[in-house]
């Protein structure tokens, strides 16, 4: 039988399934990460948003066309841009400014959001 080599998006996960069903694995090196390059994104990101920020919260329009929303100097603000996108995230659809759907980590800073004026 030959063998075809495929690309996985997450090969850690697949391997695991692969393996219990008992295919032999193996993996090939994957293009090398640079921890910069989500917070370098996320630091260009926040020079395109400052015209939906509101007293109180910072956004980030993100290159998909989210916006994210923060309150202002929040752990969670410095963590996005250091680190990028959080592993716990609220999606609230076309609900902000010019049917923009908005991000955040917690429902509750999406509401104060709408909210503020």
């Amino acid at each position: 039988m030959k063998s075809q080599a495929i690309r996985i998006a997450r090969p850690a996960l697949a391997a695991l399934f692969l393996a219990a069903a008992g295919v032999a694995v193996a993996t090939l090196p994957s293009a090398p990460q640079t921890p910069e390059a989500p917070a370098a994104e996320a630091k260009e990101a926040v020079k395109t948003a400052g015209k939906y920020d509101r007293p109180g919260f910072t956004t980030i329009l993100d290159k998909h066309g989210r916006l994210w929303v923060f309150r202002a100097e929040s752990k969670e603000l410095a963590e996005f841009l250091e680190k990028g996108e959080p592993a716990k995230v609220v999606i609230r659809p076309k609900a902000g400014p010019d049917g923009l759907t908005l991000k955040s980590t917690d429902i509750e800073t999406i509401e104060a959001y709408l909210a503020a004026k």
